[in-house]
C-alpha cells in the first residue's frame, strides 16, 4: 500500500466516523428533547398529586433503566469481538439479556407489594406493571442496541435511541 492509498483510507474512515457521530448525536439531543417535552407536558397537563405520581414513576422506570444500561455495553463489546472473526454473540449474549430481563421483573414485582405500591403510587397500582413490562423492555431494548452497535449498524441503533422516550 502506497502513502497515497493510506492517506485516502485514512480520509474515508474520518468522513466515516463524523457520520456516525453526527448519527448518534442527532439522535441523543432527538431523545432529549422528546424526554424533556414529555415531562414539561405532563407538569403543565396533570394536577400537582398526579404530577407526583408521574414523577415517582418515571423516576423509577429511568432509574431501572440506567441500571440495565451496562448490558448495552457489555453486549457491544460481545458482538464487535464476534465480528472480528466474522461470528455473532453467542449464548453469553442471550443470557446476559434474559438474567437482566428477570432482575428487571423481579425489580417490577417487588413495586406491587401493597406496602410500597400504596407509598410510591397512591392507588395506582398498575403504573407497578407498567414499570415491570418496561424494565423488561429496556433489558431487550439494550441487548438488541448493544448487538447492532457492535455490528457497527449506526443508522438502526440510532433509530432506536430516538424511540425510546
Amino acid at each position: 500500500m502506497s502513502v497515497a492509498d493510506t492517506g485516502a483510507a485514512a480520509n474515508g474512515v474520518v468522513r466515516d466516523t463524523h457520520r456516525t457521530a453526527g448519527k448518534l448525536g442527532g439522535s441523543l439531543i432527538a431523545a432529549i428533547i422528546l424526554g424533556y417535552v414529555l415531562t414539561v407536558a405532563c407538569a403543565r397537563l396533570l394536577p400537582p398529586d398526579q404530577y407526583a405520581t408521574f414523577l415517582t414513576f418515571w423516576g423509577l422506570l429511568m432509574g431501572l433503566g440506567s441500571a440495565l444500561s451496562p448490558l448495552e455495553q457489555e453486549l457491544s463489546r460481545q458482538s464487535a469481538t464476534a465480528a472480528l472473526t466474522g461470528g455473532v454473540a453467542g449464548r453469553g449474549a442471550l443470557r446476559a439479556v434474559v438474567v437482566s430481563a428477570a432482575a428487571a421483573a423481579a425489580f417490577g414485582l417487588a413495586l406491587l407489594i401493597p406496602p410500597i405500591n400504596d407509598r410510591l403510587f397512591h392507588g395506582t397500582g398498575e403504573l407497578a406493571l407498567v414499570v415491570l413490562a418496561g424494565g423488561v423492555a429496556f433489558a431487550c431494548q439494550f441487548g438488541v442496541r448493544g448487538l447492532l452497535i457492535g455490528q457497527h449498524q449506526v443508522k438502526h441503533f440510532a433509530g432506536l435511541i430516538v424511540a425510546e422516550p
